[in-house]
């Protein structure tokens, strides 16, 4: 990407806590050091997330695992399904062990924890899904 070309991270964040919700714009407002800036949408619901996952043209989706009329046990294998080519980071206000590896074992590529993420960390989690996620295109070209 040339110096003076903005770059947009398209990021869908599926969370039906407004709070939550107001916390993680705060972290994604204005641009990054690198100019990036982050365009967020957000869907109150598994099945808002799921509908707005099929139009496409997202880099990536921040996740809650405690969704309302959700399984805890397989949000994220719903969303990777939807989108297998969007990465998934989670972010849960657990720490389980067992939530944790249940989320990768179904296809997160990140799990945060949301008391203790602060603006730099999802804002570096996020680049680094997007940044692996070309890559991954790039290599299949």
């Amino acid at each position: 990407m040339p110096a003076n070309e903005t770059q947009v991270v398209r990021v869908l964040l599926i969370e039906d806590d407004d709070n939550d919700r107001l916390i993680a714009a705060r972290h994604l407002a204005g641009s990054a050091a690198d100019g990036t800036v982050f365009a967020l949408e957000y869907a109150r619901s598994l099945g808002d997330g799921l509908e707005r996952l099929a139009r496409g043209n997202l880099d990536v989706v921040l996740l809650d695992l405690s969704l309302p009329g959700a399984d805890r046990g397989d949000v994220v294998s719903r969303v990777a399904a939807r989108a297998p080519r969007v990465p998934v980071i989670v972010l849960s206000g657990h720490e389980e062990a067992d939530a944790i590896l249940s989320a990768v074992r179904q296809g997160a590529r990140d799990f945060l924890v949301k008391s203790r993420t602060e603006r730099s960390s999802l804002r570096e989690a996020i680049l680094r899904q997007v940044a692996w996620r070309r890559a991954l295109e790039a290599s299949k070209r």
